[in-house]
């Protein structure tokens, strides 16, 4: 019961006992009284006896709030120990996210150096593709320089065949050569016989010049030498190149003071212009 629940209690009683007083006095004067003062006990007993039952009542009511103040502190106790719980899970949680963050920094650190190896990755990608595209363009070169050296080998292979035929009839040639000289050495023979001065004949003077112009159509070449030189008409001159050998000969028809125009009377190569021509080999 409450405190102010006990004061009415007491305020009761008191007023009661007052009331019983006065009744009590009242009574023992009269008779009227004491029925009254009856009444009034039996009144009071009825309402003390309420008062009991609503005291039993109250007692039974702070029994009530004892067992729910015993659940609140025993809610309060797991409570208590449910904190301590949290605590030490938030403890835990704490270290669990002080680790994670150490390992985010490591993960922080290693996607550093990754980017960087990947950077490096990069610029080596890079340096590989130049110098593929570099290996490339040198095999490219290559081949082409290969394709020209077949070509070049080609041309070599058919300057050598070309150079083999010319030999072939520079054989023949010689060999012609050497026919005429028997023919020449029976005709000279024979001149000698019939009294012809031979050392006159091999006394001719040797001439040495160069082809100025040539004309194909007239089979026609013009000499750098002529009358001047000793140049006559009939003199045979041999034409040759310092590259190329022997090319052929050519007899004069018409002479001149500085030069000489002669035809073509046997051509082994192409005779050309600046080609050397001597009378004697």
């Amino acid at each position: 019961m409450s405190p102010i629940g006990k004061l009415f209690v007491v305020l009761n009683l008191v007023f009661s006992l007052v009331i019983l007083g006065v009744l009590g006095a009242i009574l023992t004067k009269s008779e009227e009284y004491r029925t009254k003062y009856e009444d009034v006990q039996k009144e009071l007993d009825t309402e003390k006896a309420s008062w009991e039952q609503e005291r039993s009542d109250l007692s039974a009511e702070i029994e009530g709030h004892k067992r729910d103040k015993a659940g609140l502190q025993e809610r309060i106790n797991n409570l208590e120990v449910a904190g301590n719980n949290l605590k030490s899970d938030n403890e835990s949680l704490r270290v669990d996210n002080q680790q994670l963050r150490d390992d985010v920094s490591k993960l922080q650190a290693d996607y550093q150096k990754f980017t960087s190896s990947l950077t490096e990755v990069q610029t080596h990608n890079k340096d590989l593709a130049s110098e593929n595209a570099n290996l490339i363009n040198q095999r490219n070169e290559a081949a082409n320089a290969r394709r020209a050296a077949e070509e070049a080998a080609a041309r070599l292979e058919a300057q050598v065949s070309s150079l083999t035929s010319q030999v072939e009839q520079l054989k023949r040639q010689i060999d012609d050569i050497a026919a005429m000289n028997s023919d020449l050495e029976a005709q000279i023979e024979a001149a000698v016989q019939l009294g012809f001065d031979i050392a006159k004949v091999r006394a001719a003077p040797q001439i040495d010049g160069v082809i100025q112009n040539v004309n194909r159509e007239l089979g026609l070449v013009v000499l750098s030498v002529g009358a001047d030189d000793g140049v006559q008409r009939g003199t045979t001159f041999e034409v040759y190149s310092l590259g190329e050998g022997y090319k052929g000969k050519v007899v004069v028809d018409d002479v001149y003071p500085d030069n000489a125009a002669a035809r073509i009377v046997r051509e082994n190569g192409t005779i050309s212009v600046m080609d050397r021509a001597t009378t004697r080999l």
